[in-house]
């Protein structure tokens, strides 16, 4: 083999050691090998004449990064499908015998996820064949916590939507009081409220969600999973309907 062709090579791989913090142990050469100090010369000299190589080599590193963990994702979608789009304990809003499912992890102090109620009501109108699951994701402190309990509270009444849509129409700071009030004007019985939200089924369910999210690798909401697609932040209706089309297809 020519040397330059082979030390660009080895120079590839070198880089992408670098690239990733791999530390070189010393090594005993043997004479029939090359020459360890008149290698490391060939390779420094080739990097300083060629510095593009360890562009090249951190390129390549990215996309088998990129490769494998989007094998590990459809991995995981897979095996908690079920937990997913079927658990019995998660409201769902559209057809609840749709064709393809969105699964929703927000939190009621996000303003990101404000802004998808017009989206995703929007998504229902235009496609009669979709279902939403909404999986409640407290991640910004107590009252989002408190407003995750109250909204599985709201679905055991079978006020789910209504309470849901008030609290996302809500702007300004999250109190008790305005938990309240959002939940009585939603039609809630507020007895049977603070009796339910005390169940512990309601705590074992925001528990599983996190698991699930942390197990999908969302750290963040708004989330969304469409097929085998993870559609992380605030997206537009046309992004969701293109994801909703490329899922049943591929279903």
């Amino acid at each position: 083999m020519p040397l330059y062709p082979f030390l660009r090579r080895l120079a590839l791989c070198l880089a992408g050691l670098i690239a990733v913090g791999i530390a070189f142990p010393t090594t005993t050469w043997s004479s029939s090998q090359i020459d360890r100090t008149e290698l490391h010369r060939e390779i420094r000299s080739y990097l300083l004449e060629h510095p593009e190589v360890i562009t090249e080599a951190i390129d390549v590193l990215r996309a088998r990064q990129a490769e494998q963990a989007e094998t590990e994702l459809r991995s995981v979608l897979e095996t908690r499908r079920s937990e997913l789009v079927a658990s019995t304990v998660d409201p769902v809003l559209g057809n609840a015998k749709g064709d393809v499912t969105i699964v929703s992890f927000s939190d009621y102090q996000c303003g990101y996820c404000k802004r998808m109620l017009k989206p995703l009501m929007e998504v229902l109108k235009q496609d009669p064949n979709v279902r939403i699951v909404f999986k409640e994701l407290p991640v910004l402190g107590p009252m989002s916590t408190n407003a995750a309990e109250a909204a599985l509270a709201a679905h055991m009444q079978g006020k789910y939507r209504a309470f849901y849509t008030a609290m996302m129409e809500h702007r300004g700071a999250l109190t008790e009081a305005v938990l309240r009030d959002t939940a009585q004007k939603a039609g809630l019985d507020m007895k049977r409220l603070d009796r339910d939200i005390k169940q512990k089924s309601i705590a074992g369910t925001l528990e599983k969600n996190i698991a699930l999210a942390t197990a999908l690798g969302i750290r963040g909401t708004p989330a969304f999973v469409v097929g085998d697609r993870i559609l992380p932040g605030a997206v537009d209706t046309n992004t969701l309907m293109t994801a909703i089309k490329s899922a049943r297809e591929a279903s």
